[in-house]
């Protein structure tokens, strides 16, 4: 009898710990998959893919109007800066448009009101999603993951502490805390600049998506925002025409209906000459930053009111 007895416990124990694993899963909630997210404010819990995928299947398209796509000179322009709209920066380090259209099109399967893209040469010279953490295995993952619950303890535990700054509204500040003077600013764009100018490239696989995931915005009404990075100038001829035929090869993607804004124009020169808006020589600082925001958001008003209904 103690034999049977120890058999059975034996595969009761294992059920008993999987089930109270997904219990806490779906009591924390740390995606927003299960409970309601009226009243939440999740940050980034299991890195920057994970999470912001999971975030866009019902905490994104239930608490904003409206997302930031793009890579990590995107995801430096803190959402608080749009003051007539909820904005959730689902921008990625690294991200290319393979995985933005992931993220745009699962929010844009609820009530996300316009799309922003920002355009620059690392969010367009790929395709393909980077790393395995955004599809459906990862969403299974969320309902019960020891590896999940680890991230979180530990997080909390060096809450305060990470170098990174980010917000419940996916904006991560990428400049190192400590503030570099003007000078040295403009030392790291001059040396930069030394390298020889080469083709911005526009992954042709990466091109198709980009057109079909806008025609798809487009069909459910979608407002299209579009940016060009500003690049610290470079007065270099060269650089200067590759820099002109990307823009045109991906303006062409665009319908007047659209909004694009150039910010690499001489209209901004005085954003992209002052090197001192740049942290590191690339990344916008939170003042430069902040200027991109309050342009966009003064484009944006050409949209009818009722894009917030």
């Amino acid at each position: 009898m103690r034999s049977k007895s120890f058999f059975f416990w034996s595969l009761c124990w294992p059920a008993v710990v999987i089930f109270l694993i997904v219990m806490i899963h779906i009591y924390a909630d740390f995606y927003g998959l299960f409970r309601s997210v009226a009243h939440r404010n999740i940050g980034i819990v299991h890195g920057h893919r994970a999470t912001k995928y999971l975030l866009a299947h019902r905490y994104i398209p239930s608490r904003f109007d409206g997302i930031l796509i793009g890579d990590s000179t995107t995801g430096g322009i803190d959402p608080s800066h749009f003051t007539s709209y909820r904005i959730y920066n689902a921008a990625l380090p690294g991200g290319n448009i393979s995985e933005g259209s992931i993220i745009a099109n699962l929010a844009a399967r609820d009530r996300v009101r316009f799309v922003i893209f920002g355009l620059s040469p690392e969010f367009t010279d790929s395709s393909g999603p980077k790393t395995r953490a955004m599809d459906k295995r990862t969403r299974r993952q969320a309902l019960g993951s020891l590896s999940t619950l680890q991230i979180q303890i530990k997080r909390s535990m060096r809450k305060g502490r990470n170098r990174e700054k980010i917000s419940w509204a996916g904006y991560v500040s990428y400049c190192p805390d400590e503030i570099l003077s003007n000078k040295r600013r403009n030392e790291i764009v001059a040396e930069a600049q030394t390298q020889p100018p080469i083709p911005f490239s526009i992954d042709d696989q990466g091109f198709s998506e980009f057109k079909s995931l806008l025609a798809t915005l487009r069909s459910k009404r979608i407002k299209i925002v579009a940016f060009f990075y500003p690049l610290p100038y470079n007065p270099d001829d060269l650089v200067n025409y590759y820099l002109q035929q990307y823009q045109e090869t991906l303006s062409s993607l665009f319908l007047d209906s659209d909004i694009v804004l150039d910010f690499n124009d001489e209209k901004y020169f005085n954003l992209t000459k002052n090197y001192s808006n740049y942290c590191d020589g690339l990344h916008l600082d939170e003042f430069g930053a902040a200027l991109v925001a309050k342009e966009i958001e003064s484009q944006m008003a050409r949209f009818s009111p009722d894009i917030l209904l």
